[in-house]
């Protein structure tokens, strides 16, 4: 079995392909929490801050487009409509 360090500073079981969400998921739930609160905290806005979400995924050191969009898909971000901003995103990130 392998295990990786999640953003939490926590040793945990690494599901699934580098990149994937099962991954992400399980590497960056810290991350994923202040993408969710962003998230909230943007409620009624067009796109909820989605640039501002992917400027988070990016201080947070992660830059491919593969994780960027499973950190999304992960989040509340994922969560959005066919056609949505942060959909139009993820697909062209």
């Amino acid at each position: 079995m392998n295990y990786t360090e999640n953003d939490r500073g926590e040793m945990v079981i690494a599901e699934g392909s580098p990149g994937s969400e099962k991954r992400m998921s399980v590497e960056s739930p810290a991350l994923i929490q202040r993408l969710n609160d962003l998230w909230m905290a943007r409620h009624g806005s067009p796109g909820r801050g989605v640039d501002e979400a992917i400027e988070m995924i990016r201080k947070a050191g992660i830059q491919g487009a593969l994780e960027t969009s499973s950190l999304l898909a992960c989040s509340y971000y994922g969560k959005e409509r066919k056609g949505s901003v942060t959909d139009l995103v993820m697909v062209g990130n």
